[in-house]
């Protein structure tokens, strides 16, 4: 017998099992909660913490703002940068506990609620492993960083410029949206637009663009619901998979979105290579 690495009880893992319950539900709220309704007691399935906090990252949920004239036409998504951040900073730590007890799977371009969801199905293999006290630290840490994140108003989401033709050129008013609506209306020219038609034009228009990596780590791949981790982009970037489109005004170098999915996207290596390879063909 040993102690639990988080509660000091009695345990043969280096977690107890009311530690590890307790781990597998933190885990599994960052993928999907259970809602229950107070007046009839009945659950369903509703949004995980990382769900919402993409929400807030992502400019489906942007704090409001009157109606303005847009006059950048070529800039980003519109995205919270610090629910960025603490979401990039969640999907590495997640992704690096995936690593650190071997889980087997492809985990590159997975989700951060996917990876949650991986932990949460290998609770006991975390439990053998002898740093688990501090995976439950980091997952604790990280539940209260997302409550503070996304304990607020939900404000309407940021749709991009109006694009309805007024006197031959865009009506290019910012158009915003409640989180279930399925139309807006343009408050400036009165055209009404499908929500989701809109939400795919903000997309495409970052298709043809360039970014540092910086800008596409922390706001463009949030934005468009991917994640790649930065170890991943500065590797295709040292091994010339990845090569820049031009550099800014700072010389920093400029990557294509497109680019970076076609890397993301291409299939992993099957056949044996190195020593492996050498062994096969003795």
């Amino acid at each position: 017998m040993t102690e639990c690495q988080n509660c000091a009880r009695k345990s043969q893992l280096f977690f107890c099992a009311q530690c590890a319950a307790e781990l597998r539900e933190m885990l599994s709220s960052l993928d999907r909660r259970t809602l229950t309704n107070i007046k009839t007691g009945e659950t369903k399935p509703g949004p995980g913490g990382l769900e919402l906090l993409e929400d807030v990252a992502l400019g489906r949920t942007r704090l409001g703002e009157s109606a303005r004239r847009s006059t950048e036409q070529n800039s980003p998504m519109p995205v919270n940068l610090a629910a960025s951040e603490v979401l990039g900073d969640t999907h590495a730590m997640l992704a690096q506990w995936a690593e650190t007890i071997n889980t087997r799977v492809e985990t590159l371009g997975m989700s951060a609620a996917n990876l949650a969801a991986l932990l949460a199905r290998n609770v006991n293999a975390i439990a053998h492993h002898d740093n688990a006290g501090q995976c439950f630290t980091d997952i604790r840490n990280t539940i209260d960083t997302i409550e503070r994140a996304i304990n607020r108003p939900i404000p309407p989401r940021f749709l991009g410029p109006c694009p309805t033709l007024v006197d031959a050129a865009e009506c290019n008013t910012a158009l915003t949206a409640g989180r279930d609506d399925r139309e807006v209306r343009c408050p400036s020219c009165k055209s009404t637009h499908n929500v989701d038609d809109l939400l795919r034009r903000q997309v495409d228009r970052t298709r043809d663009m360039s970014f540092t990596i910086a800008e596409l780590y922390g706001t463009i791949m949030p934005a468009v619901c991917e994640y790649i981790p930065m170890s991943t982009l500065r590797h295709w970037i040292v091994k010339d998979k990845l090569l820049p489109t031009g550099y800014d005004a700072d010389g920093e170098p400029r990557f294509l979105l497109d680019d970076v999915r076609r890397l993301r996207d291409q299939k992993p290596q099957k056949a044996p290579t190195g020593a492996a390879a050498k062994k096969r063909a003795s």
